[in-house]
């Protein structure tokens, strides 16, 4: 994996240098390379690897369409900071994920805990016995958008799949 080497400037030179550690977390403090890639065999194309760690990109960079991961493909910024050698177009990150979600579930949830576990995270739950779960539960109003899973929210807002929590 690239090293990067984090130094403070004056010069802006990417808006998603955080990706440099996001990879670094995926990378060395979980085995979700091994347990995707070992586990889910692959005749051809990009590695399913590659493929989660494209979308947990975006995701940190708040962005959570399909679409959005365009603008991706030929960053090498994008590539270097997450160990990534192709990253999905549009449609092959959507197909994916509707084929194979459910198989990449176990190697996520495994490697969400190989994370904590790894960085000894301090996870101390409150007197009742339990643990707090910091989560973004603001809908978004999605009125007239034509992104795929919305519905309404309970104040009847259009609201993407899951903003509605």
């Amino acid at each position: 994996m690239r090293r990067f080497i984090i130094e403070q400037s004056d010069t802006n030179i990417t808006p998603h240098s955080g990706l440099a550690l996001v990879g670094a977390a995926i990378n060395q403090q979980t085995q979700l390379v091994q347990q995707l890639d070992g586990a889910i065999p692959l005749r051809h194309g990009i590695p399913h690897s590659d493929l989660i760690k494209s979308y947990l990109g975006l995701l940190s960079m708040g962005k959570n369409d399909f679409e959005a991961i365009q603008a991706m493909v030929d960053d090498d910024f994008f590539k270097g900071a997450l160990d990534i050698e192709r990253v999905p177009c549009a449609d092959r990150l959507r197909q994916r994920m509707d084929e194979r979600a459910k198989s990449y579930l176990p190697a996520i949830v495994q490697a969400s805990i190989d994370f904590l576990i790894s960085t000894q995270a301090a996870i101390t739950p409150l007197a009742m016995g339990h643990v707090p779960l910091d989560a973004d539960v603001t809908p978004f109003d999605n009125s007239g958008s034509q992104k795929e899973g919305v519905s309404f929210t309970y104040k009847f807002y259009t609201a993407q799949c899951g903003d509605d929590v």
